[in-house]
């Protein structure tokens, strides 16, 4: 079972409503350079090339604007919703989350398998979609350089 998720990193961890993803894809281009030396016409290294670029595309239901309200940084009162989504309103630390688990019914730290965590992302573009007898989505495309893949819960550590 997966858990995605997204929320703005102003006030740490979140302890209350996050704004659940029905999808999240991970592109992360590990560019690599050739490094030559005097004397040789081969290259010796091929070293990455940082920072390396970590691009997300997530999707998430157009429902409850509370929840957007606080992932653009807006909802820290109680009831504050959002009203216009505009990128401009998107704050530069949102952070996109995806846990793994080896359980369909219980989701606890001794369940968990792996961990994705990417921070400091931005929000590039937005799209909306709605279709007659189908909810509205919202699709974000985010770009970071900062993301974290860990074989267990790193937050308890």
């Amino acid at each position: 079972m997966v858990d995605i998720y997204m929320y703005s990193n102003a006030g740490g961890w979140p302890t209350g409503k996050t704004l659940r993803l029905q999808s999240a894809s991970f592109d992360v281009d590990f560019g690599r350079e050739a490094l030559f030396e005097l004397g040789n016409i081969r290259a010796f290294e091929r070293a990455v090339t940082y920072p390396i670029s970590v691009d997300c595309s997530v999707e998430a239901l157009d429902s409850d604007l509370q929840e957007w309200a606080e992932v653009m940084g807006s909802g820290a009162t109680f009831g504050t919703t959002a009203d216009e989504y505009s990128i401009d309103n998107f704050r530069n630390d949102i952070v996109v989350a995806a846990k793994i688990y080896n359980s369909r019914t219980t989701h606890t730290d001794a369940t968990l398998q792996k961990y994705v965590y990417v921070t400091g992302c931005n929000v590039v573009s937005t799209a909306w979609s709605e279709a007659v007898g189908s909810r509205a989505t919202r699709s974000l495309s985010l770009k970071s350089s900062n993301m974290v893949i860990s074989g267990g819960n790193i937050l308890t550590n």
